[in-house]
């Protein structure tokens, strides 16, 4: 903590901002070092936290902190959060990623409050538990992925949809990784750079798709999705190219928006809720996929009631 005082002097001249807060959190900067709470979340987490911060930081860069320890500071949040109302799941992650930034500063004495604290989420939790990538929609994916003259695409989709990996995750996947009968990916990466492992169940067709997928890997870092030319996806470029041929299939669903029904596109995100459908299928309980996906009760029971799937039974004495 000694590289902390020098940033966050209450009685220094100019007063720290909440850019400096940010920074702290994140480690910008040659002299810091990103925080413990920082380096505790996934890589893909820190790279969707880090474009909300960059956003925020636009406007209130060079707020001093003492200004958000003033209890009308929640009504500027509020403020915020309104002109995100057309995105309230947009909404709802800005003041999540708020809420975790100011209580790592409260949890250091760097503030005294927490000015996040009582606003509640704008959307419910099971907006989108019921959406899920079907078999249809797979086949117009594949059918549109080779129209498009960029068939590996489906690739990407069909190894999602079998091992539940989040896409980021996916891209980077090695044949080291894969084990008989289960996939082991990093979950959580610590300050001290030791990382935790998840080990998702490995389905027989995801068995078959990957060693079909190894075939075409002629590179020593034996990455399993490869492009045409035999090189890694690319964050960026892979999205695009996901979205777009997405939207080409016409891969939607209806989403009933306060009384109006509204047609809105399946979100990538979605193909992993196909992998926890299968799984259910394959006779894993509801605590079971808890576990394995880290979702909610909620989320996973609204999942089985929209996909048809019931609960298996388990005779409580055996």
């Amino acid at each position: 903590m000694s590289y902390m005082f020098p940033v966050f002097d209450q009685s220094c001249s100019p007063p720290p901002t909440f850019c400096d807060l940010v920074s702290l959190w994140r480690g910008d900067g040659h002299q810091l070092l990103p925080s413990h709470d920082w380096l505790s979340r996934a890589p893909s987490v820190q790279h969707r936290y880090s474009l909300v911060l960059n956003r925020l930081l636009e406007q209130w860069g060079d707020v001093p902190l003492i200004a958000f320890e003033d209890p009308r500071a929640k009504a500027l949040i509020f403020a915020k959060r309104e002109e995100m109302s057309g995105t309230p799941r947009a909404a709802d992650e800005m003041v999540r990623i708020l809420r975790a930034l100011f209580e790592f500063a409260r949890r250091r004495a760097i503030m005294g409050r927490n000015p996040t604290a009582g606003i509640k989420e704008y959307s419910r939790g099971n907006l989108y538990d019921h959406v899920y990538w079907t078999d249809e929609d797979m086949a117009r994916f594949a059918a549109a992925a080779c129209d498009a003259g960029l068939p590996e695409l489906n690739d990407v989709v069909e190894l999602i949809a079998a091992t539940g990996l989040p896409i980021s995750d996916a891209i980077e996947l090695k044949s080291s990784q894969v084990q008989s009968f289960s996939i082991v990916c990093p979950r959580l990466v610590t300050k001290s750079r030791k990382a935790t492992f998840k080990a998702l169940p490995l389905l027989p067709e995801a068995k078959r798709l990957i060693k079909r997928l190894r075939a075409k890997s002629l590179l020593k870092e034996d990455f399993v999705l490869l492009k045409a030319c035999g090189r890694p996806w690319g964050r960026a470029s892979l999205f695009a190219y996901l979205k777009a041929c997405r939207d080409k299939a016409g891969i939607t669903h209806e989403h009933d928006d306060d009384g109006l029904v509204v047609t809105k596109p399946k979100q990538l995100q979605a193909l992993r809720k196909t992998y926890a459908v299968k799984l259910m299928k394959a006779g894993l309980s509801d605590s079971d996929i808890i576990s394995l996906m880290n979702w909610s009760h909620l989320e996973v029971a609204n999942l089985r009631k929209a996909s048809g799937c019931h609960q298996p039974f388990r005779d409580p004495s055996a």
